[in-house]
C-alpha cells in the first residue's frame, strides 16, 4: 500500500496537516502507538478552549435580552456535550 504523505503520532499539528493534505487530495496514513490526538486534543488546549468558548456563548444568552433577542434562553452547560462537539 502506498500513501502520498505518513504522519507519525503528534498532537495537534498533526491534525492540520492530515486536514491541509487531505483537502488538496493527499492520501494520508497516520501511525501511533496510542489514541489519536495526544495531550492537547484529549486532555489540554482543546477541550480547555471548547469549554471557555460555550461560557462565552452562555453569557451572550443570558445578555441577549438587552440585544432584542427575547427567545433564547441558557442555563446550564453540558460540558460534555461541548466536549464531544469538539470542532
Amino acid at each position: 500500500m502506498t500513501h502520498d504523505i505518513i504522519i507519525i503520532e503528534g498532537g495537534s499539528a498533526r491534525c492540520a496537516t492530515v486536514r491541509t493534505a487531505r483537502d488538496a487530495g493527499a492520501d494520508v496514513e497516520i501511525v501511533d502507538h496510542g489514541p489519536l490526538g495526544n495531550l492537547c486534543i484529549l486532555r489540554g488546549c482543546m477541550p480547555t478552549k471548547t469549554i471557555l468558548r460555550s461560557s462565552d456563548i452562555m453569557s451572550l444568552m443570558r445578555r441577549a435580552e438587552k440585544f432584542g433577542l427575547h427567545s433564547v434562553s441558557a442555563k446550564v452547560i453540558s460540558l460534555q456535550s461541548s466536549i464531544a462537539n469538539l470542532a
